[in-house]
């Protein structure tokens, strides 16, 4: 039963944590002469884990399965002067290339890179769209949805009424993709598939406060995303760190504070009642990873109306 349940475990891992990146690129000398057998070592800011590799006779090196996060790169050499390049930002399901010039030189010398390129995707032929972690926290969002910014992506139409409700339930087809019907996308979290078989909608509707950012691909995606005639949804939760994270909230919509439709200001009609707090918050060292939230309910519609 053990044996079973270790091979479960282990099947079920590079799925759960497949939602990543990769880097690669060439490190020559200043004559573009390619430079083999270099040691090429990047480290993760967050949690100072370290991924090292060496170029091959090409000079090429690839490093494959990065989470997404911020990352130092460097370059060693005997008889060149190391490279560091600080600050490289890896978002989810990215190709990067970075390429790398070594200069002949001693090893007490070094040459540092404090630039933030743009690191391009020319590895990869996807169409789509990154939406970054803080247009998710700092734009409006009714019903705590994270999937209500798919409609900042180029191609993508949202449903009349998605992020106008006090709290988004069951949106079964609420983006359409490039014309194709609102459920033919398919929806990923953390490697793992998040789509429900009956409506083609989300199965969880992360906590806005556990979302690192989410990447909506519309055309030209990769056959491992297969099943999806519209585009494909890939969200990735907020990695981990070595501190201890905790966030708490409380957003209120209330009456009180709003001014009475038009139309029914004009028939002598008052204000609908509308009295809805939702509240709930995370907390862990995988900062998001771990929910707590005011009820059963999935913290992303927590609430509770007076």
């Amino acid at each position: 039963m053990l044996n079973k349940t270790v091979l479960y475990f282990g099947l079920l891992c590079p799925a759960l944590f497949g939602q990543t990146a990769i880097i690669t690129g060439r490190v020559t000398d200043s004559s573009e002469a390619v430079i083999p057998a270099v040691l090429v070592k990047l480290q993760r800011v967050e949690t100072g884990v370290e991924t090292t590799t060496t170029t091959n006779a090409s000079g090429y090196y690839t490093m494959v399965s990065l989470p997404p996060g911020k990352y130092n790169l460097s370059v060693n050499k005997a008889g060149f002067k190391p490279v560091r390049q600080t600050d490289l930002n890896l978002v989810v399901q990215q190709m990067a290339r970075v390429d790398v010039v070594l200069q002949v030189g001693a090893v007490n010398e070094s040459v540092e890179v404090t630039a933030r390129p743009v690191l391009l995707d020319t590895e990869s032929q996807t169409l789509g769209q990154l939406v970054q972690g803080r247009q998710i926290t700092e734009l409006p969002l009714l019903g705590r949805n994270p999937y209500a910014l798919a409609g900042l992506v180029p191609g993508v139409r949202m449903a009349a009424k998605m992020n106008g409700l006090p709290t988004d339930l069951l949106n079964t087809s609420f983006a359409s993709i490039n014309g194709q019907r609102g459920n033919a996308n398919a929806y990923l979290l953390d490697g793992a598939p998040n789509t429900a078989s009956s409506y083609n909608e989300p199965v969880i509707y992360p906590n806005v406060d556990s979302v690192q950012e989410f990447k909506v691909e519309t055309n030209n995606f990769s056959a491992e995303y297969g099943r999806a005639a519209g585009g494909v949804f890939n969200v990735v939760s907020k990695a981990g760190s070595n501190a201890l994270h905790f966030t708490l909230y409380e957003f209120l919509r209330n009456d009180k504070l709003n001014a009475n439709d038009f139309f029914a200001n004009r028939s002598g009609v008052g204000r609908a009642p509308l009295r809805l707090n939702q509240f709930g918050g995370t907390v862990g060292p995988r900062s998001g990873r771990i929910r707590r939230s005011s009820s059963l309910r999935p913290s992303w519609c927590a609430s509770s109306r007076a």
